[in-house]
């Protein structure tokens, strides 16, 4: 039997325990798929003509797994590597890392070195610019 002959599972959505951002297309979810038993889900969704939620693509999780990703989001937080953000929803910037890192770049072209379109420094200087080593 071919994929696009055979019935999409039926969702028994138990409970919505959220969404994940403002447009409401991402859900957390308890659903029962089929006959199983319900689990925790993460899924992109939508509502139908009727306005019955529909749920598309994502990942259901078990109730160990849904420990698991908690403590990896916990630790992964306390540890930096997931960035805060602030009230707009936007990833906060750090401006002293950036004018740091751009200091370097100002410095590689006052040395002659040139730069491409994306802002790479080019290894090799400009004609006819003596580095401060060469004066």
């Amino acid at each position: 039997m071919a994929k696009k002959d055979r019935e999409a599972p039926k969702a028994d959505i138990k409970q919505i325990h959220g969404y994940l951002n403002e447009r409401h297309n991402k859900v957390v979810a308890t659903v029962a798929w089929g006959d199983g038993d319900p689990k925790l889900n993460i899924r992109a969704c939508w509502e139908d003509d009727d306005g019955e939620l529909k749920l598309g693509k994502g990942v259901t999780l078990t109730a160990e797994e849904v420990d698991e990703l908690t403590g990896i989001l916990v630790s992964a937080r306390n540890t930096g590597e997931i960035q805060k953000v602030n009230k707009e929803g936007r990833k906060a910037v750090n401006f002293n890392k950036i004018f740091a890192e751009g200091q370097e770049v100002l410095d590689k072209r006052a040395d002659g070195h040139t730069m491409t379109k994306d802002g790479f420094v080019v290894l090799k200087k400009r004609p006819g610019v003596k580095l401060p080593y060469e004066q």
